[in-house]
């Protein structure tokens, strides 16, 4: 429970350093700074949710969405993706479009199936490599934020695509398995260490979009 609530709670470390450190951050890190006070906003709201009872898993799908569709432009303002990278976007755009359709006309969700979900990990995971491979041709890429803000968002879906491979597909896990109160322990550590250095990104220079 307290280990939970650390980890909820490491999320104000970014929006902390972000709101400190306002006067100097450019234009595309204000925009960064807004999806972190918006997931802060998500985090309560699943967190009270699930305080009182209530099935707050439909939070998480909400978030998913809007994190796939903020971190699409948001990275595509600094890097121009490669064909083979807006292709797959273009692919998880219309999967998600479809979900919806579905949802809406036949009351039908793909969220219930597996695939939907690995396919956004895995576009979370190609997309953040894909940044911090190209960072590696600019000078310092360390004291860009970018390079800190994709760094964080890899190790933290890498972390959480195991989890949910281990638990969806068994047959990938040993035969000793980790519990669920494993998996909740390696999901808080991934917040927590994603939230640190999506802190450490407001300590950097500006971006010049």
């Amino acid at each position: 429970m307290v280990f939970n609530i650390i980890s909820v709670s490491s999320l104000l470390i970014p929006l902390i350093a972000g709101l400190y450190f306002h006067y100097r951050i450019g234009e595309l890190q204000t925009y960064f700074l807004w999806f972190v006070g918006f997931s802060c906003v998500f985090e309560i709201a699943s967190s009270l949710l699930a305080y009182n009872g209530i099935h707050n898993h439909w939070v998480f799908r909400l978030f998913l969405v809007w994190d796939f569709l903020f971190f699409a432009w948001f990275f595509y303002q600094r890097h121009q993706y490669p064909k083979w990278l807006i292709l797959f976007t273009y692919f998880i755009s219309g999967f998600i479009l479809f979900d919806y359709c579905n949802t809406l006309i036949l009351h039908i969700s793909l969220y219930n199936t597996n695939l939907f979900f690995l396919s956004i990990f895995v576009y979370f995971i190609v997309l953040s490599y894909y940044v911090l491979i190209t960072l590696l041709d600019e000078y310092s890429p360390t004291l860009n934020p970018i390079f800190w803000i994709a760094s964080a968002r890899l190790f933290y879906y890498t972390c959480i695509f195991v989890i949910y491979v281990s638990f969806t597909f068994p047959a990938f896990s040993s035969n000793s398995s980790p519990s669920v109160d494993t998996f909740a322990i390696i999901n808080g550590v991934g917040n927590i260490v994603c939230n640190i250095l999506f802190g450490v990104s407001f300590l950097c220079k500006r971006v010049q979009v």
